[in-house]
C-alpha cells in the first residue's frame, strides 16, 4: 500500500466513490511506549478523513470525516514512510 492509495481511499469515502485529489498530510508520533505511530489526515477544514498506522503491528485503520472507522488493513507495509527510528515529522508526504 502506498500513501497515494491511502489518500484515494479516504477521498473516495468522503466523496461517495470519486477521488478529488486532496493532499494527504502525514505526522509521526509515538504510542506512549516509544513505539512509532503515523497519523494521516486528508486535507480540509476539518480534515475529510483520518488514518492511523502502526508499523510494529503492520495495521492501518481508516476513519471517515466523522470519526467512524470504515476499513482495517492488517499485515501491510507502507514503503514511503521514513524509518520509524527517525523522530522527525513528515508533512505533505503526498
Amino acid at each position: 500500500m502506498t500513501l497515494k492509495d491511502i489518500a484515494e481511499l479516504l477521498s473516495k469515502r468522503y466523496n461517495r466513490g470519486y477521488p478529488d485529489g486532496r493532499t494527504l498530510n502525514v505526522a509521526m508520533g509515538n504510542n506512549g511506549y516509544g513505539r512509532p505511530v503515523y497519523l494521516f489526515t486528508l486535507q480540509g477544514s476539518p480534515p475529510k478523513g483520518y488514518g492511523i498506522y502502526t508499523p510494529e503491528t503492520a495495521t492501518l485503520w481508516l476513519y471517515d470525516a466523522w470519526g467512524k472507522r470504515f476499513k482495517k488493513f492488517e499485515d501491510i507495509r507502507i514503503p514511503e514512510l521514513k524509518n520509524p527510528k527517525e523522530k522527525e515529522r513528515c508533512n505533505n508526504a503526498m
